[in-house]
C-alpha cells in the first residue's frame, strides 16, 4: 500500500512541476487534463502526507515513552501517545477510502424526478417537502439546481419535479 503512496505522491510532484511549465500552460488540451488529474490526487496526498506526519510523531512519542528518564516528559509523551495513535488509525482508513477504485461516473451531473404516488395532495406535500431536501443538499455541497419540469398539486406541493443537478462530484 505504502510503495503505491509513494508512486502516487511522486506522481503528484510530477504534476505540479508541469502546472508550472510554461509549454503545458499554454497548450489548453495538456493543461485541462493536467489540472485535472492534479486535482483528483490532491486530496489522497494531503491524507498520506498527514498519515506520514502522524506516524512519525507517534513513533518519536513511543520511543520516548520506552527510553525517557525525566518523570515530568515520560508523563506528557503517555498522555500524548493514545490521542496519537487514534489520529494515526482514523487516518489509516481514511487513506484506504481513498485508494478504492473510482467509478467512472463519480463526476458526471445527475437529473432528479420525484413524482407523488398514491396519496393525492398529501403526496404532493411530501414530493415538496423531498424536493427542498435535495435542493437544500445540493446547494450545501454548492452544486447548482436547475428545475426543468414542475407540476404543481391541487392544494400546494409538487405532484411532480425534474430537475438537473450539476457540480463537483454530484453523482458520486
Amino acid at each position: 500500500m505504502f510503495k503505491k503512496l509513494d508512486d502516487v505522491e511522486n506522481r503528484f510532484t510530477e504534476l505540479g512541476r508541469m502546472l508550472t511549465d510554461e509549454k503545458t500552460v499554454n497548450d489548453p488540451k495538456k493543461y485541462a487534463p493536467t489540472m485535472k488529474e492534479y486535482a483528483s490526487l490532491q486530496e489522497l496526498v494531503g491524507c498520506y502526507q498527514l498519515y506520514k506526519k502522524l506516524k512519525a510523531e507517534f513513533d518519536s512519542t513511543k520511543l520516548m515513552v520506552e527510553s525517557e528518564k525525566d518523570p515530568d516528559m515520560l508523563e506528557m509523551a503517555k498522555q500524548d501517545l493514545p490521542a496519537l495513535e487514534r489520529r494515526l488509525k482514523e487516518t489509516e482508513a481514511a487513506l484506504k477510502l481513498h485508494l478504492l477504485p473510482k467509478d467512472p461516473n463519480d463526476d458526471k451531473n445527475i437529473f432528479i424526478e420525484i413524482r407523488g404516488g398514491a396519496g393525492g395532495d398529501e403526496a404532493a406535500l411530501f414530493v415538496e417537502q423531498l424536493f427542498t431536501m435535495y435542493a437544500k443538499y445540493a446547494q450545501k455541497n454548492g452544486w447548482k439546481v436547475e428545475m426543468m419540469s414542475m407540476v404543481p398539486g391541487n392544494m400546494g406541493g409538487f405532484r411532480e419535479v425534474i430537475a438537473g443537478i450539476q457540480g463537483q462530484k454530484v453523482f458520486s
